[in-house]
């Protein structure tokens, strides 16, 4: 079943009129070692952000990626927050910071 469409379809849609969601494949890994790419999802906010990313969890991980538990070893990041009060966007900053100098460090190990 979609998770993202109601069982039965969408009341008052004709679904064989619209387009197929997009898939993308992301299985093909790292050339050297042909592992799949991994992610890492950092969520701040409320409840819906919460459950918004589980559904970006649940896309990446069907379209082959595989999720880790530390940020540090993500070949991908991804951030699911929103700026409704100041106190959150700075927190945002801060975070995004943290990152690149994780990131940096990463490229500094690697080169």
């Amino acid at each position: 079943a979609d998770f993202m469409r109601p069982e039965g379809g969408v009341s008052g849609i004709d679904e064989s009129q619209t387009d197929p969601a997009p898939s993308y494949d992301f299985s093909f890994g790292h050339a050297d070692t042909r592992r799949p790419l991994s992610f890492y999802v950092e969520t701040m906010g409320c409840q819906m952000n919460v459950s918004d990313s589980e559904i970006v969890n649940s896309i990446l991980m069907k379209a082959g990626m595989s999720q880790t538990s530390d940020m540090k070893e993500a070949d991908v990041l991804l951030v699911n927050t929103c700026s409704v009060r100041d106190n959150a966007e700075r927190k945002v900053w801060e975070r995004l910071n943290f990152y690149n100098s994780i990131r940096k460090k990463r490229e500094q190990f690697h080169a």
